[in-house]
């Protein structure tokens, strides 16, 4: 009986070994090798600044937008930021209306501008920064506004 269970285990362990060794494909080996060649393309390469285009015109653009909390509190948020070939350069945000004094909006005053100067503007979709889902729910929906006025 212990030489059936010690056959089976190599077996067993066999089967496992090859397939760890066909990186776990179930296509059948082969004892023949195929011969892959390597092609290396050929490329001109064109400056940047040539073949880069851009949808948003470079400026300065601000947008002032609104929030509620479930306290029903309205507060005020002011985005301004700075346009440079699609890619935010600079950001400021101010609040109105008693933001300024909201414990979350002063948590996403910390954290935010490490998500956005250097991004580009079609790749900000920020979430929950600093933990305050409500400013940058209204951040983003600022962001929606100024590419409407930036889209050349």
């Amino acid at each position: 009986m212990s030489y059936i269970i010690a056959i089976i285990a190599i077996v067993v362990i066999g089967v496992g070994f090859t397939l760890f060794q066909s990186g776990g494909s179930s296509e059948p080996t082969s004892a023949t090798t195929q011969t892959t060649e390597l092609i290396t393309p050929t490329t001109t390469e064109t400056p940047v600044a040539e073949t880069a285009s851009t949808d948003y015109k470079d400026g300065t653009y601000a947008t002032d937008v609104t929030y509620v909390t479930p306290k029903r509190d309205e507060y005020g948020v002011n985005v301004s930021l700075i346009l440079t070939r699609d890619i935010v350069t600079d950001v400021k945000v101010t609040y109105s209306k008693g933001g300024e004094k909201d414990p979350n909006a002063a948590r996403f005053q910390a954290a935010y501008k490490a998500q956005v100067i250097g991004k580009d503007i079609d790749t900000l979709n920020l979430s929950r920064v600093g933990g305050a889902s409500l400013t940058t729910a209204a951040f983003n929906n600022a962001l929606v506004n100024i590419k409407a006025d930036a889209k050349s």
